[in-house]
C-alpha cells in the first residue's frame, strides 16, 4: 500500500552505474541524493505490475554504515524533499506525489505532502481524478525511534454531459448526464523503532493506526428507449450517496540479519462501517424508490516477507523482496508478491 521508472531493470542498472561513479567513498560512505526505480507484481500476472519512480534530496549527507541499507533514510533524521510517480497497470491509474519534511534542532519535525491521482480507465464516462493534501508532526525520541501524527484531506469531482440526439433504434439505455463528488478526511498515528542486537543488525518495529471518514455522491441520468421501431424515450435517474468510516491498524516487524538481508512478518486489520442511500426516480412513476443499506465488515490479513539489498557499486544498489500473504480477506489475493528496486545514491 507508496523509484525511477524503467521497463528493463538490467538496462537501468548499467546506465546508473555509468552515470554515478565514485561519489561515495568507502572510507566515508554517505549520500544526499537518492534515485529509485522499482516494480511490484503478483506471480499470477506480471503484466499487471505496479511501477514506481522517485527522487529524494537530503539537506545533510546520510551515512550508510550505521544502519541496515534499507533503513539509512530513517536513521538520517534530517530535512528532505522528494517526488514520486506511481503507475498501476492493474487499474490503469497514475499517481504523482510531492512531499517535504523539516527537522528542527530539538528533534521535532513537520512535513507536508501533495498527491494527484489520475484514473485512465474507460470503465466510466469520465476519469475519476482526485487530489489530496497532507501534513504531519512528529518527534525523534532517539537516533532510531520516531512517532508522528498525520492528517490528510482527499477530494475529487467530475461530470459528464451527452448532448447528442437520442435515437431509441440504436440502443435501449444511454447515460445522458452523470457527476460525482467525494471528500475524505484521514488522521492517525505512526510509530517506528529499530532495536540493535549484539549478534545481528537488529529488529525494525512499525505500528500504524488511521481513521478515514469518506463522503461521496454519484448521480446518473439514463435515457431509456424501447426496441425499434417504437420511438418512445423515457428517463430514469440514480442518485447514490455513500458514507464510509474505515479504521485500519498495521503492525510489522523486520529482523535484519545483517545490513543487507531481512526477514519479517506483518499484520493488518481493517474495520469498515458503510451506509449507502440510493434514490431511483423515473418520469413514468409518481414516486421515487429509496433504498438504504447499512453494513459493517472487518477484515484481517497477515504475511511474511524477506528482502535482500545488493551493493553493485558504491553508488548503485538492487533490492529484491518477496511477500506472501495469508488469510487475505481484504483484497482476496494470496499470490506471492515480488519486488525489484534499482537504487542510485550519490
Amino acid at each position: 500500500m507508496k523509484h525511477l521508472l524503467r521497463k528493463h531493470p538490467k538496462i537501468t542498472t548499467l546506465l546508473l552505474s555509468s552515470l554515478f561513479t565514485c561519489s561515495v567513498h568507502a572510507d566515508n560512505p554517505s549520500f544526499q541524493h537518492e534515485l529509485s526505480a522499482s516494480t511490484l507484481s503478483s506471480t499470477s500476472d506480471f503484466d499487471e505490475a505496479t511501477w514506481f519512480a522517485s527522487y529524494r534530496y537530503f539537506a545533510v549527507p546520510v551515512l550508510t554504515n550505521n544502519s541496515p541499507y534499507a533503513l539509512n533514510s530513517f536513521f538520517a533524521q534530517t530535512s528532505n524533499v522528494g517526488a514520486e510517480y506511481i503507475k498501476n497497470n492493474l487499474n490503469d491509474e497514475d499517481t504523482y506525489n510531492l512531499d517535504g519534511t523539516y527537522v528542527f534542532d530539538s528533534k521535532f519535525f513537520i512535513g507536508i505532502d501533495y498527491q494527484s491521482f489520475n484514473d485512465n480507465s474507460d470503465d466510466w464516462y469520465f476519469n475519476d481524478d482526485e487530489v489530496s493534501y497532507g501534513a504531519k508532526v512528529g518527534y525523534f525520541f532517539n537516533e532510531s525511534t520516531e512517532v508522528s501524527l498525520f492528517y490528510r484531506n482527499r477530494s475529487g469531482d467530475n461530470s459528464y454531459q451527452n448532448t447528442d440526439n437520442l435515437d431509441p433504434a440504436d440502443y435501449n439505455m444511454l447515460v445522458t448526464e452523470s457527476n460525482y463528488d467525494l471528500e475524505a478526511i484521514t488522521y492517525g498515528i505512526n510509530f517506528q523503532s529499530f532495536i540493535t542486537l549484539e549478534s545481528f543488525s537488529g529488529i525494525n518495529l512499525q505500528a500504524n493506526w488511521q481513521n478515514t471518514q469518506q463522503d461521496s455522491n454519484y448521480f446518473t441520468r439514463f435515457a431509456l428507449g424501447d426496441s425499434y421501431p417504437t420511438p418512445d424515450i423515457s428517463e430514469r435517474a440514480n442518485d447514490t450517496s455513500n458514507d464510509i468510516t474505515v479504521n485500519l491498524i498495521t503492525l510489522a516487524a523486520d529482523f535484519y540479519i545483517n545490513q543487507s538481508w531481512s526477514v519479517g512478518a506483518n499484520y493488518q486489520w481493517k474495520d469498515v462501517d458503510w451506509r449507502s442511500t440510493k434514490t431511483i426516480s423515473s418520469e413514468l412513476s409518481l414516486a421515487s424508490d429509496i433504498a438504504i443499506n447499512n453494513r459493517n465488515d472487518d477484515y484481517s490479513k497477515y504475511g511474511i516477507n524477506t528482502a535482500y539489498w545488493w551493493e553493485i557499486t558504491n553508488n548503485v544498489n538492487i533490492q529484491f523482496s518477496a511477500t506472501q500473504y495469508f488469510n487475505n480477506d481484504v483484497d482476496d489475493m494470496d499470490d506471492l508478491l515480488l519486488g525489484l528496486d534499482v537504487n542510485a545514491r550519490f
